[in-house]
C-alpha cells in the first residue's frame, strides 16, 4: 500500500494538492492515524522546505517556481518507500511519514533529497532544501507532538543553515548574471575587496562592512530580469530601451527583498544610481538623502568599471579614472567619500 500518490478514481479530489497531485495538510493529517500503530515504529516524520522560493519566482517566473515545485515533490515520493505517505504541507513546505525508519536511516534519507534537489535542472540555479525529522518510537508518544518537533527541527536547521545558504545563493546569482551580462564575477570580485578597503577606511562597523560587500556584490541583480539583447547590445541604446535598462535598479531591490538573509539592502540597492545632485534614479533622491552604502557602491563600481576593460570599451589608467571621480564630486557622487577613496592606496 503507497499512499503518497493519488488513487485513480479516489472520490475527494480536495484531499490533493492541485499542483504535485501530492496529499494536502489537511488529508495528511488524516491518513497518518493509518501509519500510528505499533507496526510501523520507529515511525520517523521529515519537513522540508524548499530554499529561497520568493527569490526563484521573482527572478524566473512563478511558472518556473511551479516547476521547481513539483520537481521536488516527485523527489519526495522516489524517496519515500514502503507504506510512506507525502504531502505539501504549504507553499514551499512538503511533508513526509516514513514507518519503520529510525534516526539512523533518516539521515541516509536526507543526503538523498538534499543531493537530487540540487541536480534539478528547471532553473538555472541550485535548489535546495532543508529538512527536519523527529521520529515516534513508542506508543504513549502523541503524533501531533512529533509532527511539531519535526517542525521545530526544521526551522532550527534553517537557522543553522542560514549563513552557508545565503552563500550559495550569492554565488549561483554572481555566477548567472555573469554569464547574461557584462557583470562578471571578477567585477564582483574587485569590487569586495575595494569595497573592504574603503569600508575600513571609512571606519565603518563589522556588519556595516559586511552589508557593503554584499551591496557590491548584488547592486546589478536587477539585471537578471532585463532582456539579454538589451544587456549586450552593441550599438546605442534607445530612449526606451535606456528606461528599460534603468529599472535593473526596481527589480534588484524587489529581488533581494524576497530573501530574509538580503531583505535589508534592498534600499542601498535600489538607489546606486542615484546622484548627490538629484538627477539620479529611480528616486531623484539627492545628497545624504541617499543611502551611506548606496554612496559608496556608486563609488567603487565607476572606478572600477572605468580601469577594467569590457567589450565595448578600453581600460582607463588609473590616473585618468582618479581625475574622473574628483570632476564627477560634488555632481554625482559625494565629495566627501571621493575624497575618502583617492587617498586609498590604488
Amino acid at each position: 500500500m503507497t499512499i503518497n500518490a493519488k488513487e485513480r478514481g479516489h472520490p475527494d479530489i480536495h484531499a490533493y494538492d492541485q499542483l504535485t497531485g501530492l496529499y494536502n495538510r489537511s488529508h495528511f493529517l488524516k491518513k497518518i492515524k493509518q501509519l500510528d500503530l505499533p507496526k510501523y515504529f520507529p515511525l520517523s516524520i521529515m519537513m522540508g522546505n524548499i530554499n529561497d522560493l520568493k527569490l526563484i519566482n521573482c527572478i524566473f517566473g512563478y511558472n518556473a517556481g511551479d516547476s521547481v515545485i513539483d520537481a521536488v515533490a516527485k523527489i519526495f515520493k522516489r524517496n519515500c518507500w514502503r507504506e510512506g505517505l507525502v504531502a505539501r504541507w504549504s507553499g514551499n513546505v512538503f511533508a513526509a511519514a516514513f514507518p519503520e525508519t529510525d534516526s539512523c536511516l533518516s539521515p541516509v534519507i536526507i543526503r538523498a533529497i538534499k543531493r537530487e534537489c540540487e541536480l534539478i535542472a528547471a532553473v538555472p540555479i541550485k535548489i535546495t532544501i532543508t529538512l527536519g525529522v523527529a521520529t515516534k518510537e513508542k506508543n504513549d508518544q502523541d503524533i501531533g507532538d512529533v509532527i511539531k518537533n519535526a517542525e521545530a527541527r526544521l526551522d532550527r536547521n534553517k537557522l543553522i543553515e542560514a549563513k552557508n545558504l545565503r552563500s550559495a545563493t550569492i554565488a549561483s546569482l554572481v555566477n548567472l548574471l555573469g554569464k547574461k551580462s557584462y557583470e562578471t564575477e571578477e567585477h564582483a570580485w574587485r569590487m569586495q575587496s575595494l569595497a573592504v578597503q574603503f569600508g575600513m577606511a571609512l571606519g565603518l562597523a563589522d556588519r556595516q562592512l559586511e552589508d557593503l560587500i554584499l551591496t557590491v556584490t548584488l547592486h546589478d541583480i536587477g539585471k537578471l530580469a532585463i532582456p539579454q539583447h538589451l544587456l549586450l547590445k552593441p550599438t546605442r541604446l534607445t530612449p526606451a530601451e535606456k528606461e528599460i535598462i534603468k529599472g535593473h535598479a526596481v527589480k534588484g531591490c524587489r529581488i533581494v527583498f524576497q530573501s530574509s538573509e538580503l531583505a535589508h539592502l534592498a534600499p542601498a540597492i535600489l538607489t546606486h544610481h542615484e546622484r548627490w545632485d538629484g538627477r539620479g534614479y529611480p528616486l531623484g533622491l539627492k545628497g545624504e538623502e541617499i543611502p551611506l552604502l548606496a554612496r559608496i557602491v556608486a563609488i567603487v563600481d565607476s572606478y572600477d568599471v572605468m580601469t577594467h576593460e569590457r567589450p565595448y570599451k578600453k581600460a582607463m589608467p588609473k590616473k585618468e579614472a582618479r581625475q574622473e571621480l574628483l570632476r564627477g564630486a560634488g555632481s554625482q557622487f559625494d565629495p566627501e567619500l571621493v575624497k575618502m577613496f583617492l587617498k586609498l592606496d590604488l
